[in-house]
């Protein structure tokens, strides 16, 4: 009887765990249609539809891949916080003239979301323009 109720305890132990590491790995899965071309770090990216996802356990570490598969590209990230949850998933990208840098990736519903360390060519393009403000641009995304 001992063993019954150990095997039960051990297999509702493991369930829960299972369900909360699903739900941890499909929280970072957002889809959008993105109208421009753009760089992560870098790699250009041509517009197209793309999904971000969590690569593996941890929440720093993303990848973008092409909805073909043929372009693929895994980031750094730190958290970022917003003071209203988010109405809906989003993409935001820096723009410095024609030239847009992925920045953040926001999912529905939550106040904290990623956020990418600019890159080389971002930072560069950044000093070339006097250290200008860049105008922030948010692409829908779907989860």
């Amino acid at each position: 009887m001992k063993n019954a109720w150990m095997f039960v305890f051990t297999a509702a132990l493991l369930l829960s765990v299972g369900a909360a590491s699903l739900r941890a790995d499909s929280f970072y899965q957002v889809r959008a249609n993105i109208p421009f071309g753009f760089m992560v770090g870098s790699e250009a990216f041509p517009s197209g539809a793309y999904t971000v996802a969590r690569v593996g356990d941890g929440v720093s570490a993303l990848v973008l891949r092409s909805s073909d598969g043929r372009k693929s590209v895994a980031f750094l990230t730190i958290g970022t916080y917003s003071a209203r949850a988010r109405e809906k998933a989003s993409l935001v990208f820096n723009r410095y003239g024609d030239q847009y840098f992925l920045n953040e990736v926001w999912t529905v519903g939550d106040t904290t979301g990623r956020q990418l360390i600019p890159s080389r060519s971002e930072r560069e393009l950044s000093l070339a323009m006097n250290e200008a403000v860049p105008q922030v641009v948010a692409i829908a995304a779907a989860r």
